[in-house]
């Protein structure tokens, strides 16, 4: 379906290119294609496993061919960073999604070869992030950018949640090529989806009205850009331990199973809040509340061993964590209408996830994850600092009529 014909569906009369970009039909196809790309991400401890149960790799190996998805996902982030508006966002996708099922497949052959597999992982990663960008350049030129990557990230968590319980069982029937299988299986039917991805984005700046103008990414918007850094890896610092402390507090496993599965629910209340809330109390405001929040919650994990109290911070801290996310990506999306940031934001954010497990185990000792909730703590503020900086120099420069640089 073009883009003319998607207008005629949808649109009617008018600025048909805003009601094709805003209607629900074609949001949620690139919304939908943006979390099959992502789930390669989410159920990489589950993959990491799989790969050292395999018996073929040392637990080094396993790590390398672990991160390649990411390595991938990084690389195509920073290119289509570059190139996403000149490209047919339709044809993108399609051509990502035969890529991702052409590497599950590829790396059910080479299962058992180190560099093959790297290699297959690697792209399935840059696969994965082009339709992640379509999605986010799609959210980002809607009208109403804190709900819809709200819903983003709600439809991301149930794909995911959903992955991480059928995963092992078919991990349990085919080894690790059954994880392959259900990433094969959860990708094919996108092909019928991706057919109400539009073609492109908003019209090129010069055939826009100036209110939507901008000029070149300049300082503001890299300082932005750190600051969905910071945030990604200050929440994983502590996240990424939530069940190490847990254990120290003298938890059970299926004790701590249980919290974490709560934390989900309060995950996705947090991002539905956005899509009710949306920016009506101004997004720094309620940016500023959940980021005392989770600071709060980090605390309060290590200080108090209570059960109660542990599940009440689990559950704040991951409420806090989905619901300022949509609102830090809205700030960025607002400002930069050439939809460079935020796919560069996708990159910083996976970077930060990436990076801090690692960060992580360097600062903490067995029993004490103080460095933890400290460094994230100062990771998360200095996010806020950040993007208030960044969005306040923003402000001000389209007041006085001049890009900030």
């Amino acid at each position: 379906m073009t883009d003319a014909a998607q207008d005629i569906l949808f649109a009617g009369h008018g600025q048909d290119w805003r009601r094709r970009l805003n209607s629900m039909p074609c949001l949620m196809a690139s919304i939908v294609a943006g979390a099959v790309g992502s789930l390669m991400f989410l159920v990489t401890p589950i993959f990491l496993g799989a790969l050292s149960d395999s018996g073929v790799y040392s637990p080094r190996q396993a790590g390398i061919i672990g991160s390649a998805d990411l390595a991938g996902m990084f690389a195509g982030s920073v290119a289509l960073s570059l190139w996403i508006r000149n490209l047919n966002w339709r044809r993108l996708a399609v051509v990502a999604l035969s890529l991702f099922l052409a590497s599950q497949l590829m790396s059910i052959m080479a299962k058992d070869s180190f560099y093959a597999l790297f290699v297959m992982r690697f792209l399935s990663g840059a696969a994965g992030i082009a339709l992640m960008s379509v999605a986010f350049s799609h959210i980002a030129d809607t009208s109403r950018h804190d709900r819809n990557f709200a819903i983003f990230i709600v439809a991301q968590m149930l794909t995911g949640a959903l992955a991480t319980f059928l995963i092992p069982y078919f991990i349990n029937w085919w080894g690790m090529n059954g994880l392959f299988y259900f990433l094969l299986l959860a990708g094919a039917p996108i092909f019928l989806v991706a057919l109400f991805i539009p073609e492109h984005g908003k019209p090129p700046a010069a055939e826009q009205s100036s209110d939507v103008r901008r000029g070149t990414l300049g300082w503001t918007h890299y300082a932005m850009l750190f600051g969905i850094f910071l945030f990604g890896l200050g929440v994983m610092l502590v996240w990424a331990y939530v069940e190490r402390i847990g254990t120290f507090n003298g938890y059970s496993p299926t004790a701590i199973g249980k919290i974490i599965s709560w934390s989900l629910l309060a995950s996705i209340c947090g991002a539905l809040s956005v899509t009710f809330l949306q920016d009506r109390f101004g997004r720094m405001r309620l940016i500023f509340a959940a980021t005392l929040c989770i600071i709060i919650s980090m605390y309060a994990l290590t200080a108090f061993p209570e059960a109660i109290i542990f599940m009440a911070a689990v559950s704040v801290f991951a409420f806090c964590w989905t619901f300022t996310a949509p609102y830090q990506l809205a700030i960025l999306a607002q400002s930069d209408a050439t939809g460079k940031t935020i796919v560069l934001a996708l990159a910083m954010m996976k970077v930060g996830y990436a990076l801090a497990p690692g960060a992580g185990g360097f600062i903490s000792t067995p029993g004490d994850y103080d460095h933890n909730v400290m460094l994230g703590a100062v990771c998360v503020l200095g996010s806020f600092l950040l993007l208030l900086t960044g969005a306040k120099a923003q402000q001000k420069s389209a007041t006085i009529g001049s890009p900030a640089s």
